[in-house]
């Protein structure tokens, strides 16, 4: 009986999330543009099951000149280490489809630990027809978690 009530609990506390791995993060910072910032607040929420890794996807808002778009898209991908709840964010996409199609990426081998983001990004304009997308932005961005809201 002793065995069984060991393995059950193994099960459990291997199934679920660590605890330091918030579910929901809002991240609130800069973005800046050929000089020009703007503000920046993206919503998230965490999307890990048995066969992706885990990752961050959710909405942004940005405010002011250095922003390439109002609103869109974004995914924060963390380094798996230790798997699957990472607490780096080495990889962000996000994107708008209006009034263009955007694309915009930011890759940081070195990021902040928790949960940060620090470093430079690139935008692309993806067009329906070849060549496949011109650069239309580059920058920076810092972004903070403001919050870890509870599950």
């Amino acid at each position: 009986m002793m065995r069984v009530v060991a393995l059950l609990a193994l099960i459990v506390a291997t199934s679920a999330s660590p605890s330091s791995a918030p579910h929901r993060i809002v991240r609130r910072g800069t973005i800046t543009t050929n000089g020009a910032t703007g503000t920046l607040v993206a919503r998230t929420h965490l999307r890990a099951g048995r066969d992706i890794d885990a990752n961050y996807p959710g909405r942004f808002r940005c405010r002011g000149a250095g922003c390439p778009m109002r609103r869109g898209t974004i995914d924060f991908i963390p380094f798996t280490s230790p798997y699957p709840y990472g607490t780096t964010i080495y990889e962000i996409s996000f994107g708008a489809r209006k009034p263009m199609d955007l694309y915009c990426a930011y890759d940081n081998d070195s990021p902040p630990p928790a949960y940060g983001i620090d470093g430079s990004y690139t935008c692309w304009a993806i067009p329906d027809e070849p060549p496949p997308g011109r650069i239309v932005a580059t920058g920076t961005m810092m972004l903070v978690p403001s919050r870890f809201p509870q599950p």
